[in-house]
């Protein structure tokens, strides 16, 4: 029982009074000691001198200490907005695309396909390498430590760069044998949209090795009911069209990679893949021509579509330097594509055929050589150079071998001191392309990028930024070959196409409290010789759409962007932007009957999970845009809206259901309206859904062994191609 206690003195000195007699047990202590009893007796009255009392060194080693806390949702850099992946918010994923479902700002559809900002032109990077939703699709959420939004990328990236989401894996990865499975299984025959994924990675000593297998399936019914009308010489042509097809998209991408590392400054990485894909369409067309004459046609239309892409890459990464403080980063990468598109279609009362057949080819090389060096804290140097080469064909075309070299050098100084970082960057790119044995397009391009942050208190910061990017035109989009969508309408691509220079420039507000993250922004975007369609009718009444530099697009407005915790269990995101679209046409469009033009316009993306008891979560996704201004249309679609129950066994094991489009029957996926004074169209594209249609999934994740590091990779190119169906 204790009776008494006291603490000593700065000299170890201490007392106490007030003892009666009897024999008693005296107990030291003190931190980083070990402790001592000294046992005594006392008799009446008695004073008790106990001399020095010795205590012995005492040494305690832990062998893991855990610190438990909540993250910082987000935190906003110079050129980058960067949030940070919670328990919580991987208690709710099973993959990378699920962790950027609950990130404002970005929206996947039903096809998986990702957008940031209202914008489809998104590149995705994992830890540097491009990647895309499949790859993303096959990459566990544990694996991840935070991701990177970069609306305006600084220089050293590609020229085309306008968005960038960086996924930053765990530096510790696991070692010994791990992998994950992701399954999905639709329930009905009719609509299968389906996601398989694999992964299986070993790391033993230097080496990290990983092969993986990511998948599409999508089957619909799609329908199409367009009309065009047009005049050219006072004859008045339309023609009215119902498709009536089945979409039969497959894709099965086998990747696999290899890191070495030699020791802590110096690594290299190979990666590489092969993708063999399908997009058809396959059904009735039945049209009514009226022109000249009158025409009623009913065709069988039957696709054959087999694409082969194969992507190859070494990277290599050096710290150099005696403090290791400067990076050398060289990346080599080659990418070949070769398909064969072919539609065919059957007049089902005469029995003639009309058919497409392109085979097209495309190789690109591309090195990058990067290096970056802390002069100080305050100040970083980076520069670097970029080559790259693209050759297009089409060996059913033996006029179009298209050929295309960009050189770069780029460069780059960041500033940082207490409340301001500015970031200012320059990329000087010299560009030759076109058809080979043709007279080639030579230009020089200066691509500013200039950034700046002030700090205005804790958690809250006023950034302004302004960048010039170039967007060039794709194999699809320069290949002159006429594509026939119905006996009179036909497609083509323009191999004369130029790069479209862009500029942005925004001002932004953003403050990060605990687990909310708010952004305002006002923004000005300018695209000069944006590329467009137009559509136009032919002396022989045909309609022709092919896409030319047709002018300028300016977007003026303002955009919010937030993240809120409700509680420990509900996490609410959303995603609005308000602007006025105006188009500038330039003399070529006025001589096509084109004029100026403009519109408001709003995008809209919400999201919101919550974590329930006994492992289940529920989430919901909400995604709209208004229609959007074209230089010759308006292009419009449905919202898009998901709901989805996920069950935790154990941290091994997630079920899942999905309702999509649940109670809406008919979803429009694209749609245009042309009004001119000499052309008007209409054309809606849908599919037809149930009910509810529902869809299953099931993931496994596993690891045997302990952890280790992780090397970043090397960029990705890949072939563009418009899709076919939705």
């Amino acid at each position: 029982m204790l009776l008494s206690g006291t603490q000593s003195g700065d000299d170890g000195s201490f007392g106490l009074a007030g003892i009666v007699k009897g024999r008693y047990m005296l107990r030291f202590t003190s931190l980083s000691y070990t402790g001592k009893a000294v046992e005594i007796e006392l008799a009446n009255q008695q004073a008790l001198d106990l001399d020095t009392i010795q205590l012995l060194d005492s040494q305690l080693s832990l062998k893991q200490v855990t610190v438990r806390g909540e993250r910082e949702k987000a935190k906003s850099d110079v050129s980058k907005t960067t949030f940070q992946i919670g328990a919580r918010m991987q208690q709710l994923a099973a993959s990378g695309v699920d962790l950027l479902k609950q990130l404002p700002g970005i929206s996947i559809d039903l096809a998986q396909n990702i957008s940031l900002e209202g914008s489809t032109k998104v590149i995705i990077l994992v830890n540097g390498m491009e990647r895309d939703g499949k790859y993303l699709n096959q990459l566990p959420a544990s694996d991840i430590d935070k991701i990177e939004i970069m609306a305006n990328p600084p220089a050293r990236y590609d020229a085309g760069a306008s968005r960038v989401i960086n996924v930053v894996l765990k530096s510790d990865r696991r070692a010994g044998l791990s992998g994950n499975i992701n399954m999905e299984t639709p329930t009905i025959k009719k609509q299968i949209y389906t996601f398989p994924s694999a992964r299986l990675s070993y790391g033993r000593g230097k080496v990290d090795a990983f092969a993986s297998y990511s998948g599409s399936l999508g089957y619909f019914d799609i329908v199409e009911q367009s009309r065009r009308e047009g005049s050219i010489s006072d004859q008045k042509t339309s023609i009215s069209s119902s498709r009536n097809e089945r979409q039969k998209n497959w894709s099965h991408r086998f990747s696999y990679g290899l890191d070495y590392t030699f020791n802590e400054q110096n690594s290299i990485t190979l990666y590489g893949n092969f993708n063999p894909y399908s997009q058809e369409l396959d059904g009735n067309i039945r049209a009514l021509y009226q022109g000249r004459s009158t025409t009623k046609w009913d065709y069988l239309k039957e696709d054959t579509d087999r694409n082969l892409g194969s992507f190859y890459s070494l990277f290599y990464k050096s710290a150099l330097g005696k403090r290791k403080r400067g990076e050398l980063t060289v990346d080599g990468s080659y990418y070949h594509l070769r398909a064969k598109n072919q539609s065919v279609f059957t007049d089902l009362v005469t029995g003639s055929i009309q058919a497409n057949l392109v085979r097209p080819v495309q190789n690109t090389f591309n090195l990058r050589t990067d290096y970056a060096l802390p002069i100080s804290k305050s100040l970083r140097l980076a520069t670097g150079f970029q080559l790259k080469s693209n050759r297009f064909a089409d060996q059913n075309q033996s006029n179009f071998r298209y050929g295309g070299t960009n050189q770069a050098l780029h460069g780059s100084v960041r500033f940082s001191k207490q409340k301001v970082v500015s970031e200012v960057s320059l990329r000087l790119e010299q560009a030759v392309f076109g058809i080979i044995g043709s007279k080639a397009l030579r230009f020089v391009a200066f691509l500013p990028n200039v950034a700046f942050q002030y700090q205005l208190r804790e958690g809250v910061s006023l950034k302004a930024n302004y960048q010039k990017v170039l967007e060039y035109p794709g194999l699809y989009q320069l290949n002159p070959f006429q594509m026939l969508e119905d006996p009179n309408t036909y497609r083509s691509g323009n191999p004369g196409l130029r790069p479209a220079k862009v500029t942005n420039l925004g001002i932004e507000y953003s403050r990060s409290y605990g687990k909310n993250f708010i952004s305002l922004r006002a923004f000005y975007n300018n695209r000069e010789g944006a590329i467009n369609d137009l559509t136009r009718l032919t002396e022989s009444g045909e309609f022709i759409t092919q896409l030319f530099n047709l002018g300028t697009i300016q977007q003026i407005g303002s955009q919010f962007t937030g993240t809120f915790s409700v509680g420990k269990a509900i996490q609410l995101q959303s995603y609005m932007k308000l602007f006025r679209a105006f188009t500038q046409v330039n003399n070529f469009a006025i001589s096509q009957g084109l004029g100026d033009r403009q519109k408001m316009a709003y995008e809209l993306a919400m999201s919101a999970s919550a974590s329930l008891p006994y492992g289940l979560a529920v989430a919901a996704q909400f995604t709209y845009n208004s229609p959007t201004t074209e230089m010759q249309k308006m292009a419009f679609a449905n919202a898009l809206y998901f709901i989805s129950l996920q069950k935790t066994f154990s941290s091994a094991v997630r079920t899942g259901i999905t309702f999509a489009l649940p109670f809406g029957k008919i979803f429009t996926y694209q749609g245009e309206k042309i009004r001119s004074e000499t052309l008007t169209s209409d054309i809606k594209k849908t599919i037809n859904l149930t009910m509810l249609p529902v869809f299953l999934k099931v993931s496994y994740t596993f690891s045997k062994g302990g952890k280790r590091k992780q090397v970043n990779g090397s960029n990705e190119e890949t072939g563009i191609r418009q899709r076919k169906g939705f």
